[in-house]
This record gives structure tokens, sequence and C-alpha cells, in this order.
């Protein structure tokens, strides 16, 4: 049965092999190989557990644009956790599995007690060879640290004071190494802080699309304060290219060039040399240049960044084709203002070429 991490709060973003503990060769033990093997085959997960697990993961899963209705689910919760300690009270546990799907579904309970039982149910599962388990049972110590309103020690849950305010990184305690999170199956702190940024987008998309370009400015900059740490050029890289580009429509050119050269040199760095995000992040850096009227510099950017876009046009998803369209008016602008019309009117039938293309039929 494939599992999946669908809670809002708690998806992990790193993973690693748990080697499960074995008796050595010539090892003593109470029962014969044969015989554990005969057990292991034998015993199978619970049928009603791995219903009620599933339903639970399939009220979580978002349904297209719809938002998940929580009134809705909750009473359905309810039920599930309360047949879920029906089947733990009497014994249906058996398997790892059988452990597994019982904790998940306490794992979205609201009583302390239940998150605790959730975490030793884990125990249990881990101790049986379910691998799964271990991000759970770090998931349940945060969640009931949570619940009786003190930090979290691996960094799993995530808070929203509502429906529409993204979600912020729950206070962590120190004192968890990395390490040992690898061990839980839990990614590090700058991981989930780059969680948290990438929970913003929807609110800072909605700002930019309703022009209030202050405010998506003020979230962006939180959102790269976040990915700061990150080692990961790519994300760096987006990040401070986002925050550019929104600064570039503000006219805050001065301010968007520094964050442009960083964000080419992480993108320079972890892409290859003909992707298309690249030759993206040249065009934000040569708009700050020319906004700033530093021709000279912003011209051979901006004719790399044209030609790069065209050369890889194919590999660029349909939301980001647009870029080669900015480009082109750039340039057009360029030209305009450094009054070389016959180059201006070039620039301006490569834009008017790219609208009839879009518009043409697939």
């Amino acid at each position: 049965m494939a599992r999946m991490r669908t809670d809002f709060r708690s998806l992990a973003l790193l993973a690693i092999t748990i080697v499960p503990m074995i008796p050595a060769v010539g090892s003593t033990t109470d029962v014969a190989p044969a015989a554990l093997a005969a057990v292991a085959v034998a015993a199978k997960d619970n049928s009603e557990l791995e219903y009620l697990y599933e339903a639970d993961q399939s009220d979580r899963t978002p349904n297209g644009d719809r938002p998940i209705d929580w009134k809705t689910i909750e009473p359905r919760d309810q039920e599930r956790q309360r047949r879920v300690k029906e089947l733990y009270t009497t014994n249906q546990l058996q398997t790892g599995g059988d452990y597994y799907n019982a904790a998940m579904v306490l794992q979205h309970a609201d009583a302390p007690e239940d998150y605790l039982l959730a975490h030793e149910l884990c125990i249990v599962a881990v101790s049986k060879g379910d691998r799964d388990a271990l991000w759970l049972a770090a998931a349940s110590e945060d969640r009931f640290l949570e619940s009786i309103k003190r930090p979290q020690r691996f960094g799993t849950q995530f808070t929203s004071d509502g429906s529409t305010s993204p979600a912020s990184l729950y206070e962590m305690e120190e004192g968890v190494t990395d390490e040992l999170r690898a061990a839980f199956d839990v990614p590090t702190p700058a991981d989930a802080k780059v969680r948290e940024a990438i929970g913003m987008y929807p609110q800072e998309d909605l700002f930019i699309q309703e022009g209030k370009l202050t405010e998506a400015e003020a979230i962006e900059r939180r959102m790269l304060d976040l990915v700061r740490a990150s080692k990961d050029g790519r994300i760096l890289g987006a990040f401070l290219i986002k925050l550019a580009q929104t600064l570039n429509q503000e006219k805050k050119y001065a301010a968007a060039e520094p964050l442009a050269r960083e964000g080419l040199l992480q993108r320079t760095k972890a892409f290859s040399p003909t992707s298309w995000q690249i030759f993206s992040a040249q065009t934000t850096l040569g708009r700050s240049l020319l906004g700033q009227k530093k021709v000279s510099e912003a011209e051979p950017l901006l004719i790399s960044a044209y030609a790069g876009l065209k050369q890889s046009e194919a590999t660029i998803p349909n939301q980001f084709k647009l870029r080669i369209k900015e480009t082109a008016e750039c340039l057009a602008q360029l030209y305009e203002t450094t009054d070389k019309p016959a180059k201006a009117k070039e620039w301006a039938q490569k834009i008017t070429e790219f609208d009839l293309a879009q518009k043409a039929p697939n």
C-alpha cells in the first residue's frame, strides 16, 4: 500500500535509508529463524485500519482548486479516531503497518493524550520494522509539545492564524542535531524554513495580481530571509530573482540590481549553461541596469538573454514564456532611449511576432 504524507504541516523534504536492526549471524534468539519467517508471512495488516488510514489521507488531499472543508472533515475525523481507539483497546493492532495506520489517524486528533499515544504507537511500529513510522514518531512528539504550549524539537509543525494566512514554522527548541533529524527522516531547520517560504507564495501571488507591490515586496523579503541558509542555489536563486523582479516593477532599480546579480550567480552555479533559468535571470538584471540608464551594461546582457531564451524556448514552462517578450520589450525601450529607431522597430516587431505566436492555435 502506497503511503502519502499529505498532512499540511508535516511533509518531510529529505529521506535517508534506515537499516533495520537484525540479529547478527550466530546470535542467540528465543525463536527459530524459520518460525520468525512463518510469522512474517502470516502477519497481514488489518484491513479496517488500512481503510481508516486511506480515508484520513483522502480527506487531506486537495481536490483541484477547491479548498479543504475542515468543518465537514472534523466529524469524520472524530469517528475514525473513536474506531481506532476501539481497535487499539481490543488488541486488534498486530503489525507495524497497523500501529502506523492507527498513529496517523490519531495524529489528526485534538487532545495531547492522543498525540502522545500516536507517538507510542509509532515506537512499536518502528520496532516491528515499519520505517515510515520514524518520521511520524518525530511529528507526533512535536505536535504533542505544541499542544501543551512547549517548543517543538524536530521542526515538523507549522501554524497559521487563519485559512488565508501563510503557515509559519512553530517555535522550535535547540538541542536536536541534524544527524538525529536525519535518523528520524525529518528535514533540517533550513529545509523547514524553505517550506515555510514556499507556503507564502499564494498570498504573495495574490498581491502581485492585485497590483499591491509594496505588500508583495514585504512578503518576498521575508521569504528570502527564510531561505538564506539554503545550500540549494536553485531555491535561493529563485527567491532572489523573484524579489528583484518585484523591485523592478516598483521602479526600485538600484535596489533590484544586487539581488539580481546574486540570483544570476546562484543560478549559474546550479543550472547548466544553456538553462532558460539563467537567461531569465539575465533579463531581470538587464532590466534593473536599464532602469538606472546603465545602457552599456544592459545591452549585451539583454541580447544574450533573448538569444538564450529563444534557443531554450521549448523547455520553458508556458507560464514563464512571457520572459521572452519582456526581454524584447527591454531591448525596444533601450534603443528608443538611445535614439536608434531602426533597432527599436526591429525589437518591436519581435514583440508583435511573439503575441501572434501565442494567439495561434496549437
